[in-house]
Parts: structure tokens; sequence; C-alpha cells
């Protein structure tokens, strides 16, 4: 994928990014090319030994061989009405009702934030709601504050379906997998408002695969058929967001997902948007930022932490 200053290989299968020059790029973007003395930069050419030894190129004599490698087929697709929500967990939401709710639009994957520590019982509960549900990935996000991780860790067994914790407010940023490498615990420095803003990105928060990948070539890879309910169940487009377009358990989701209104941002891509469309990790990123349209373009009103045209980080805290 190129960028403004430099390029990244995606590859999905393994779930690795290379980021490569911009002439690299050139070179590599043909389905095949011939590979002679002068084609790589002597400055280039460890690089390109180690991307053949990942397996990123395949090397062969005949032109012929490669006509057995199909082209990837770039469609994507759902049958689900809602693939995923995020729910801002009160205890005004009734989750037997959301569940079901859920599973009438197919939805599958869940994240649930706390804003308050409630009593490891009360998780518990809310957790076993979706014990028998086609729900098949859940995600939590609190403070580091609230629960030991000796706790996380037999919550995991309880609850397979739980995949991924968030915790913020912790004292160093790590990464860590449990339950067999099953799971992931994300732990961040930052006190995460109640957005969990992605505008704190990290190439550690980066997702590669390859439904994402074909996602973002055609859709928001956030706001894409995503359901928002916040602590009052009330559904609304994003965390934050000031209109409400109905209440769990009382507004048909089926009607909701054809309103122009909700969908507003779904269709709003990657290379629709000014400060992504140059840069080389846009369909690794999973942006939350609320796009804004000024001048006819789509933008952010909050600055990203990467600068695609430096290829430089922000010092996070």
């Amino acid at each position: 994928m190129n960028g403004i200053s430099r390029s990244a290989i995606y590859d999905l299968q393994n779930e690795i990014l290379y980021t490569i020059p911009n002439e690299l790029f050139l070179l590599i973007s043909r389905k095949y090319f011939r590979l002679q003395s002068n084609t790589i930069s002597t400055k280039y050419v460890n690089l390109f030994k180690n991307l053949i030894h990942n397996d990123i190129f395949i090397i062969s004599e005949s032109k012929g061989y490669f006509k057995q490698f199909q082209d990837l087929d770039l469609v994507w697709d759902s049958p689900a009405i809602f693939t995923n929500c995020v729910i801002s967990h009160s205890n005004a939401i009734d989750y037997k009702i959301l569940n079901n709710e859920l599973e009438s639009v197919g939805c599958k994957d869940i994240q649930i934030q706390f804003d308050q520590l409630i009593h490891f019982t009360e998780l518990e509960t809310v957790l076993s709601k979706f014990e028998r549900s086609s729900i098949k990935n859940i995600e939590l996000i609190f403070s580091r504050k609230f629960y030991s991780l000796n706790y996380l860790h037999r919550l995991t067994k309880t609850f397979p379906r739980v995949q991924h914790i968030i915790m913020y407010n912790s004292k160093t940023n790590e990464y860590r997998k449990i339950r067999n490498g099953d799971v992931l615990i994300t732990s961040l420095k930052t006190d995460i408002d109640y957005g969990l803003s992605k505008s704190k990105l990290s190439p550690n928060l980066f997702v590669l695969n390859l439904k994402l990948y074909l996602e973002t070539l055609y859709w928001n890879n956030y706001y894409n058929k995503k359901l928002f309910i916040n602590a009052n169940g009330h559904i609304i487009r994003t965390i934050g967001d000031r209109k409400i377009f109905g209440k769990i358990g009382e507004t048909n989701l089926i009607k909701l997902s054809k309103s122009r209104a909700y969908t507003k941002f779904w269709k709003i891509k990657k290379s629709n948007i000014l400060e992504c469309r140059n840069c080389e990790f846009r369909f690794a990123c999973v942006d939350d930022r609320l796009p804004l349209k000024k001048k006819q373009v789509w933008t952010f009103s909050k600055a990203c932490n990467y600068s695609p045209k430096s290829i430089e980080w922000k010092k996070q805290n």
C-alpha cells in the first residue's frame, strides 16, 4: 500500500506489516517483474532478501509458473445487518433484551465499556447473558484499577467469548496474550476517555487480516454496520453522540440500518479522508475519530498520532 513518504506490504495471512521505500513499491506493485542485476537498488538488497525469506515474493525462472495463482477476489460482504455493537455499560441496560436484538440482526462481535467499577459478580452476570448466544467475540474495556490480572485470567476461562481486554490507567503500555494465546490483554498508560479514542493509535493496535482489508476498500472500517448503545440504552451513531435514534428493545434495527442519518458515516472510507488517503497504514488502522466535511473534503477535528509525511509517531504518555 503506497503512502506519501513510504509504502507498506500487508501480509494478511501471517498478519505482519512491512514498511518499504516508495521506490521499491513502484517496482513490486506489478503482479510480476523481471529480476535483473540492476533491478534493485544496492541500498535495498538486504530488505529485498528479507522479503523473499519471509515468502513475500516468489522467484521463478518461468513466467508461466505464476498462472497457477489466481487474483484475489476483492469483494467484501456480510450477511449481518449490524456486524458489531459498542455498549456503554449501566444498570439501565437489559442485556437479555439486548442479546435478543443483536441476534436478530446477525451481530457477532460486541464491546462493553465500563467507566465505573462494578462488583465482579455483576460483571459475570452481564457476561452470562451471552453464554448461549450467537455472539462470538466480546471485548471489555475498563480501568486497570478495577480488577487484578489473576481475576481476569479466571474470567476469560469461565467466559471463553471474551477475546480482548483493554485496561486504561495502567502503569505501562503493554500487550500480552493469555489462555494459550487466545486472549489479548492490552494495558495503556493513558487515561482514556469514554470513547477510547483511536487517535492514540500505535502500531500495536493495527489490525491485519483479509476481512478488515476488504471492508476498508469500500467502507469506513470503524463505523460500517456498527451499533452504539449509550448508558441509557439509547441508540446513537458513536460514543458521545447527542442525537438519539431510538432505544434498544423499542426500535426496529432493520429499519434503522436503512436510515441515511444513522448510516451517514458508513461509506466514508479512508480514501475519501484527506489525512488518511496518503497514509501507508490506512488499511490496518481502525480509527474512531468522527469524520467532518469541510469545503467538500472529509477530514478530522482531532489530529492523528502518526504523520505519514514525516513518518513519525507522536510521543505517547
